[in-house]
């Protein structure tokens, strides 16, 4: 929600032109506008990452984490193309798109991340390490 108030498309209050917004227009009818669309929930021994990436491959996503740092990369190739009745190309278009987040997350058990893709969503869990605490007695001088 945060993150659809910061990023608001100001498009929107102009009126549309079809062909200056074609790219644009052509992403959006795939319900994807090039946001990551994040929700994180913290629990005292895991982080829980669902993003919405629809329409995606599982293969084209790739994740990283180094650094108390969880990295998210995501790509789209697409193509079209729209013929007349008689078989020639009206149009044909062509789309590529890259888009990449970084969200900080400490105290992450590297080892134990998983991550699921499921119609369109992306979750990934992050355990968090289990540090001892210790309490201790201060002798003062």
């Amino acid at each position: 929600m945060v993150h659809d108030l910061r990023r608001r498309d100001f498009d929107d209050f102009i009126p549309d032109d079809f062909f200056g917004n074609f790219g644009k227009n052509f992403f959006k009818s795939f319900g994807w506008d090039g946001h990551m669309k994040t929700d994180i929930v913290e629990k005292d021994d895991e982080y829980k990452v669902s993003i919405d990436l629809p329409g995606m491959d599982k293969k084209d996503i790739k994740l990283d984490f180094k650094n108390d740092v969880l990295s998210v990369q995501a790509e789209r190739n697409v193509a079209s193309e729209a013929k007349d009745d008689e078989g020639r190309v009206i149009s044909s278009e062509r789309h590529y798109g890259t888009i990449h987040r970084q969200y900080r997350l400490p105290n992450v058990k590297a080892s134990d991340i998983k991550a699921s893709y499921d119609k369109g969503e992306l979750t990934i869990i992050l355990p968090k390490e289990k540090k001892e605490q210790t309490d201790s007695s201060i002798a003062i001088d």
